[in-house]
């Protein structure tokens, strides 16, 4: 097995792990215990000026 299609395997796995962790968020999602984007930034002192695209 080359090193490119080792690293494919790992990055399929390590995909397929985000995945099952964020359906599982999701079945639990409660949309009146969270806080908005603009909540946040202002949280953390966060101007949309200095966020990077």
């Amino acid at each position: 097995m080359s090193m490119e299609e080792y690293e494919s395997i790992m990055n399929e796995r390590e995909d397929r792990r985000i995945e099952a962790i964020a359906c599982a968020r999701l079945a639990t999602f409660d949309e009146t215990t969270t806080i908005s984007h603009g909540d946040m930034l202002a949280h953390f002192e966060v101007v949309a000026d200095g966020l990077r695209d």
